[in-house]
Parts: structure tokens; C-alpha cells; sequence
């Protein structure tokens, strides 16, 4: 029994020496310290991803080890994917107009020459501008996205 106290007394003992270090260094140093290379890790395989497409970015962006990330750096990073993700459908879409666009003029020719009230150029032009559009807003979207993540990366002491 005397051996149990002891051993109960040294916990204790142990216990309060850790309270009293996380008081002296705060939490946050602490947290910060127990984040701190999962975090390098993310960073550094970001950093090989480099200027590439967007649908290859957001591929090479998924495989990263997001192991011993903290909830919140996860959410901000899987955000950001998202984003390029968007960005690459998006582009897409720009795209596949643009490899339309010789059929559209094509049927636009045909309309007018039967004199139909429709107009394929135009309603091709208006979709090609909403895909522009699209483009630029899932481009804006990266760029919020980018600065969560870098502000969820100072949070634990780091710089993105």
C-alpha cells in the first residue's frame, strides 16, 4: 500500500510540474510545438506541387498527408482543394465552348440564311461569357481559400 501512495503522490507531483510548465509557456506554444511538423510536412509536399494545371493541382493537393493535423488546418487545406477543384471544372466548361464554336457558326449561317429566329452565336456567346465568368469567380474563390489556409497555418505558429 505504501508503494500505491507513493507512486499516486508522484503523479501528482508530475501532474502539477506540467500544469505549472503549460501555464508559464501557454497553451499555444504547447500546441503549437505538438502541430509543428505534421504541419511542415503539409507545407513542404505543397510546395512541390508547384504552378501546374488546376485539375493536377487539385489531384496532387489530395494525395498530401494530412496525418497529425490539427481539425481546423484539414478543414482550411481541404477548402482550398475544393477551390482549385472548382477552378479546373470550370475551365472545363470554358473549354468544350470553345472547341464548340465552329459548329455554332456553322448553325449560326444556317439561321440566317433559312431566316429562323434563332440565334446560336449569340446564345453561344452568352454562355462562353458566363463561363468566363465562372473562371474568374473560382479563381477568387482559390485566392480566399489560399488566405484561410495561411491564416490557420500563423495560427500555429507557422509561416505558409
Amino acid at each position: 500500500m505504501p508503494r500505491f501512495r507513493v507512486l499516486v503522490l508522484t503523479l501528482c507531483t508530475l501532474l502539477s510540474c506540467l500544469a505549472v510548465i503549460a501555464a508559464i509557456s501557454g497553451c499555444d506554444t504547447i500546441r503549437n510545438e505538438w502541430y509543428k511538423q505534421p504541419l511542415q510536412r503539409v507545407l513542404l509536399e505543397n510546395s512541390f506541387i508547384g504552378d501546374i494545371p488546376a485539375r493536377a493541382r487539385a489531384t496532387a493537393m489530395h494525395k498530401v498527408n494530412l496525418s497529425g493535423c490539427p481539425g481546423d488546418f484539414i478543414s482550411a487545406y481541404n477548402q482550398y482543394i475544393h477551390a482549385w477543384e472548382e477552378v479546373a471544372s470550370a475551365e472545363d466548361e470554358s473549354i468544350r465552348l470553345q472547341g464548340q464554336t465552329g459548329a455554332v457558326i456553322g448553325a449560326s449561317i444556317e439561321a440566317w440564311l433559312s431566316n429562323s429566329a434563332q440565334t446560336p452565336l449569340k446564345d453561344h456567346s452568352d454562355a462562353m461569357s458566363q463561363a468566363s465568368s465562372h473562371v474568374n469567380d473560382a479563381h477568387t474563390d482559390v485566392a480566399k481559400a489560399r488566405q484561410s489556409f495561411e491564416d490557420v497555418t500563423r495560427k500555429y505558429g507557422l509561416q505558409p
